[in-house]
């Protein structure tokens, strides 16, 4: 029978500052008022990578479904902050987002919304953007005046743009395009500030939508030997714990987090009790501090006495603890998914692995739940909520156990807590979508300090990693099997080459006609690959090594073109094949995907690869109108021509440097 109530909150963006104090203050709040929580949080890969990441993969639109598996636990209350989610993704109508939930009243943050059962509480985006701008114009005289925004369609940057150009309006200071750029929201502005800079001469001051920007203005001003609050005024929002401690501090506005999480959770009580309560606009604060101009005071810590020393050395003993703990943690992902995908075993033994993996980390109590098969989602795609969950890993405290989904517990609605959780006490849970590029495993849920947020998440993506090689072992575990039924060996000897397991050209032409009888009015990227550096291997580490370089490349070849296409092994280190793309795609666009996509799994298998050397192909493509007479030898050629050009770009060895210690 459940006891306490349960009230589940959706945020995103948590690689932002602003966010992880939300998370913070309602956790904090909810479990000392004796409530369950159910953290659902989400957050931005390319912005957080800095736009470093892969290839440039964005995967984030998962995030648009995700908190629909919320519905698998008995939630009584939801807190809902819109404004965190998707902040770079198009986002649906808030309500349109609500009635995904209609069994719950909802409480939001961050926007006011007109919803039956629901109330709302936001921060006074408006006024305190107007306030900066008042200041910079009638205490310091500035006249041009550019904004740093956030996303263009994020609602508080766009509330914040309006009070930046009214008050501009206002004093008749003139604002062109050439004065307005719009961010990220976190410190990897640089190019904008840049631009802002050079197409704005005798630019005095930038307003930047959030203070996590603002870093980013400091940066481009130190390189260009710019001071900031001389030579440049800044102003930021959201009083970020940094904004004090910058050379000069930022002058900012201080969102008062504190007023709106206890807002929320007083009004959770009212609504449980069936009470009125009423939504309303948190005041902000203005902070003026040096970045505007404005004298300050430096802060100097002296240590004048004992009490003091002892205290400077108990933070440094920390912040040396926090640096070896972070050390720790960095090993933890890398190390993790390595030993799993080299002694992969069934799913009961990995889940059982993750679960002590886990509890040696010092987790409280974590919980794997997957769906009965990976849910393939692509972006645009219309979104069905899988009707139930498998739970396959349990570890409270030292207790762990792994399931095996032919006996494993079944979560459905509203059964998450009755099935998955077995303690008597309180749970104050963290949730983590496991999915990897355009397929979702399942969910990571955890009970931990919310502190800890950055590590879980990314050792969500390393467990999701590890699902993925689990599937790739069952799939290629259920390729040989099904080579072994009906006596089909002679068959498939005749059809594929004997040391790739890839067609051979016999196997190739038959393959390729059922294709084409299912696609003749698609396109056709046609291409043909050779090895690098072949010779190289065999001569340096043998055949064997040789062979493998050839299996490999015929793995990852067949993998990257899937069902829609054919490989071939056509001799020695050479392959062909082709892949059949829907006319309502751009031929251009699949055949860079195709190529990034071959580029990134070599990537991965040479990042995880004791071998000495590296593996990787050079590929000449051709493409061919599926509808037309073309003859297929006229792309061999054509891919053949590409080819030499690409052979010309290959890595000079493929000796793996060697690392120093």
């Amino acid at each position: 029978m459940k006891k306490r109530k349960t009230v589940g909150v959706f945020l995103g963006a948590i690689n932002n500052q602003q966010p992880k104090i939300l998370l913070s203050d309602l956790y904090t709040r909810l479990s000392n008022e004796g409530f369950d929580t159910r953290f659902f949080v989400g957050t931005e890969v390319i912005s957080y990578s800095g736009g470093f990441y892969a290839l440039s993969v964005n995967n984030d639109y998962h995030y648009s479904r995700f908190y629909d598996l919320s519905n698998f636990d008995d939630i009584d209350v939801l807190i809902i902050a819109y404004g965190s989610i998707h902040i770079y993704h198009e986002k649906e109508p808030i309500v349109q987002f609500a009635e995904r939930f209609p069994k719950v009243p909802i409480v939001f943050l961050e926007d006011m919304v007109e919803y039956p059962g629901s109330v709302s509480f936001a921060i006074d985006n408006y006024h305190g953007s107007e306030e900066c701008v008042e200041h910079l114009i009638s205490e310091h005289g500035c006249k041009k005046i550019a904004f740093l925004g956030g996303p263009e369609n994020n609602k508080d940057s766009k509330e914040r743009l309006s009070a930046y150009k009214d008050v501009m309006n206002k004093y008749n200071c003139p604002v062109t395009d050439s004065m307005i750029r719009y961010g990220d929201y976190s410190e990897n502005v640089e190019g904008l500030v840049e631009e802002l800079i050079d197409e704005n001469p005798g630019l005095e001051a930038i307003v930047s939508a959030n203070d996590e920007m603002a870093l980013g203005i400091y940066k481009v001003c130190e390189r260009r030997g710019l001071k900031v609050g001389e030579d440049l005024l800044v102003t930021g929002y959201d009083d970020i714990d940094m904004a004090s401690y910058m050379n000069p501090p930022i002058t900012t506005v201080r969102q008062n987090v504190d007023h709106m999480t206890q807002a929320a959770v007083d009004s959770v009580n009212l609504l449980l009790e069936g009470k009125p309560v009423k939504s309303s606009r948190i005041k902000v604060d203005f902070k003026k501090r040096g970045s505007c101009g404005c004298h300050y005071e430096k802060s100097v810590v002296v240590s004048t006495d004992e009490a003091k020393e002892k205290k400077e050395a108990k933070d440094i003993a920390n912040m040396v603890g926090n640096l070896r703990e972070f050390k720790r943690h960095s090993w933890v992902g890398p190390m993790m998914v390595r030993e799993l995908a080299l002694n992969m075993g069934d799913i009961k033994e990995i889940c059982q692995k993750l679960g002590v993996a886990l509890w040696r980390l010092g987790t409280k109590s974590s919980y794997i739940t997957l769906f009965k098969k990976p849910y393939l989602y692509s972006e645009g795609e219309k979104y069905k909520r899988p009707e139930s969950m498998y739970l396959v890993m349990r570890q409270e405290g030292s207790t762990i156990s792994g399931f095996d989904k032919t006996d494993c517990p079944v979560i459905r609605d509203g059964k998450f807590s009755e099935i998955a959780i077995t303690e008597d006490s309180g749970k104050n849970l963290i949730s983590f979508l496991l999915y990897e590029g355009d397929v979702q495993y399942g969910v990571l849920t955890c009970e931990i300090d919310p502190r800890e947020i950055d590590f879980y998440y990314t050792l969500s993506l390393h467990i999701a990693t590890v699902f993925r090689f689990y599937e790739l072992s069952l799939n290629e575990r259920k390729y040989h099997e099904e080579l072994k039924k009906n006596n089909e060996i002679l068959s498939f000897t005749a059809t594929h080459d004997a040391l790739t397991g890839a067609y051979n050209r016999i196997g190739a032409l038959s393959r390729a006609e059922e294709l084409y009888k299912l696609h003749q009015d698609f396109g056709i990227i046609f291409f043909i690959a050779d090895v690098d550096h072949l010779k190289e291997i065999n001569d340096t580490f043998g055949h064997i090594h040789g062979d493998n370089a050839i299996r490999v490349t015929a793995n990852i070849l067949n993998e990257a073109i899937g069902e829609r296409g054919v490989v071939a092994r056509t001799g020695g280190d050479e392959f062909c094949g082709g892949l059949f793309v829907d006319s309502r795609h751009d031929i251009d666009a699949e055949v860079m995907r195709l190529r990034d996509l071959i580029t990134s799994l070599f990537k991965k298998y040479n990042d995880y690869s004791d071998e000495e050397y590296l593996i990787s192909v050079s590929i000449g493509v051709a493409i061919l109108d599926g509808g037309s007479e073309e003859d297929l030898h006229d792309g061999y050629i054509k891919a053949d021509a590409d080819l030499y050009e690409e052979k010309k770009l290959r890595p000079m060895s493929i000796i793996k440097k060697q690392k120093v210690y």
